[in-house]
């Protein structure tokens, strides 16, 4: 970065380190010509960091060039498949640049997204969500990009499909969350990729407790619910090292619904500065609470100091119970883990102050001398 004197001379704040929040530091932006208080430079809808970290000229705003598609909103319905929400008028197809930026904050829902894209980037100023819904993507349900995927800002949301229930195994699951093929993903710090939310619904899922009124217990999945006062907790169920499965609901009618499936298939590095999340969500007052989902990720190396988890959700008011926690599994190039932030699969908290059953972490023999943290 630059001295004090540097960032003085040049109207900077010496004690922030990136005057622009792009992603480009102050240092890097005078080497690289570009303006230290304009995060995008050439005004192509591009962030100056970005631009940079991917080899692209950010004073020249044909770079990188055609193909570039802008989420804009224009019809205000937030539909990705309406060409009239993104620049120019054209939808994104294999091969495009898909970019979320501070043009629309406007959540969109991806109800027909092409496989193959080139990049996406959720940049710095998109504080709203871009949710992949199942049977949108042309490769079902793997998102396959071909460069890489980018979260500096905003959310990325899986959605879960409940209507497969099977035996458990990864040929026929129990319900069918999300897979994303890249070869690298970044997720800044304020950037989100979840399926909170997103598995079994209330009364359902292989874990729910089967009891449909107030103070039910939570839903299990790697870990069994915190039993409520009228009913018990069912068991958990899914494989640990290899988890598919959508976490299930809570017992009641308003009970919370558990975390949905992601899986991130990365060839080279994946880095967490922010969130991945399958946690449960909660329910009303005495209801209970949804579990954990599943985690998986496979990968070269594993960076960052963000968060991955799969938490059971708490019940709110009294006697009903918390949910179980979900499942992780970790895999990467043996010496290729720098990652230092939390790894948790917590259950959630319930009738008489107990939690559910913590959840399982996975990670492969041979690496859990690498494990750094992984906290219930």
């Amino acid at each position: 970065g630059l001295n004090n004197l540097g960032e003085y001379t040049r109207g900077a704040d010496p004690t922030n380190p990136d005057m622009d929040d792009d992603g480009l530091l102050d240092g890097g932006e005078v080497a690289a010509g570009t303006d230290l208080f304009d995060p995008d430079t050439d005004d192509d809808d591009i962030s100056d960091g970005w631009e940079v970290d991917h080899g692209f000229d950010p004073l020249d705003p044909n770079d990188p060039g055609t193909g570039v598609r802008v989420w804009d909103n224009g019809n205000s319905n937030g539909l990705w498949s309406d060409p009239v929400n993104w620049s120019n008028n054209t939808l994104p197809v294999s091969g495009d640049m898909v970019v979320f930026n501070a043009t629309s904050t406007a959540n969109c829902t991806g109800n027909v997204i092409p496989d193959n894209l080139l990049y996406v980037l959720l940049d710095f100023g998109y504080t709203g969500s871009l949710t992949v819904q199942q049977g949108s993507i042309a490769g079902g349900s793997t998102w396959t990009v071909t460069g890489d995927i980018t979260v500096n800002e905003g959310n990325i949301v899986f959605e879960g499909d409940t209507t497969a229930v099977g035996s458990g195994t990864v040929g026929t699951p129990h319900g069918i969350g999300i897979t994303v093929n890249a070869p690298d993903i970044t997720i800044r710090p304020l950037g989100v990729i979840h399926a909170d939310g997103k598995g079994f619904p209330f009364n359902s899922g292989p874990g729910n407790p089967g009891y449909s009124n107030s103070r039910s217990a939570g839903g299990s999945y790697g870990g069994r619910g915190n039993f409520g006062s009228r009913y018990k907790a069912a068991d958990p169920y899914g494989p640990v090292d290899q988890p598919t499965a959508l976490g299930s609901g809570g017992g009641g009618a308003a009970a919370g619904s558990g975390g949905g499936a992601i899986k991130l298939n990365v060839a080279n590095t994946l880095t967490i500065d922010g969130v991945v999340s399958a946690n449960g969500t909660s329910g009303s007052t005495d209801y209970a609470g949804g579990s954990g989902g599943s985690v998986w990720v496979v990968c070269n190396t594993l960076a960052g100091d963000g968060i991955i988890s799969a938490d059971g959700a708490r019940m709110f008011g009294s006697y009903a119970g918390g949910g179980g926690g979900g499942r992780i599994a970790l895999e990467w190039g043996p010496g290729n883990r720098t990652f230092t932030g939390i790894i948790r699969a917590a259950g959630g908290y319930g009738w008489r102050g107990e939690y559910g059953w913590p959840g399982t972490i996975f990670v492969p023999e041979g690496l859990w001398n690498e494990l750094w943290n992984g906290s219930y």
